[in-house]
């Protein structure tokens, strides 16, 4: 099976580079070529840096864009990260005290438990 390689060229022939931007060659000639260093290829071929037109582009779109009408903040929201006290503790930033007092005696009631029922099990 062979596989095409579709990277993109580094120079653009002058002939395609309105085809590049999507847009007219009219409209291409007159707001963005004066703009491209031409760069010879042969006697009579010129191309332009792919990487100088997309600068171009990206400062014609800041400077003439329009702004979107929702932002990427409200299709996604951040979540807020919990803020902890700074009391001099030696906990781990991150780390959350249980609020529930005598959670270490349920866990170790769970595990006597559970220890138990597995030791019962084994003998029968």
């Amino acid at each position: 099976m062979r596989t095409e390689s579709h990277l993109q060229p580094r120079i653009i022939r002058a002939s395609k580079t309105h085809e590049y931007f999507s847009i007219d060659k009219d409209i291409f000639n007159r707001n963005f070529r004066p703009f491209l260093t031409v760069i010879p290829l042969s006697n009579q071929a010129k191309g332009f840096d792919r990487l100088e037109m997309d600068r171009l582009m990206d400062h014609y779109s800041e400077a003439k864009g329009m702004p979107p009408e929702k932002t990427l903040e409200e299709l996604y929201p951040k979540h807020e990260e919990p803020k902890f006290q700074e009391s001099g503790s030696t906990h781990r930033q991150g780390a959350t005290l249980s609020t529930k007092k005598s959670m270490a005696t349920d866990f170790t009631n769970a595990l006597r438990m559970a220890k138990a029922s597995s030791l019962k099990s084994k003998k029968d």
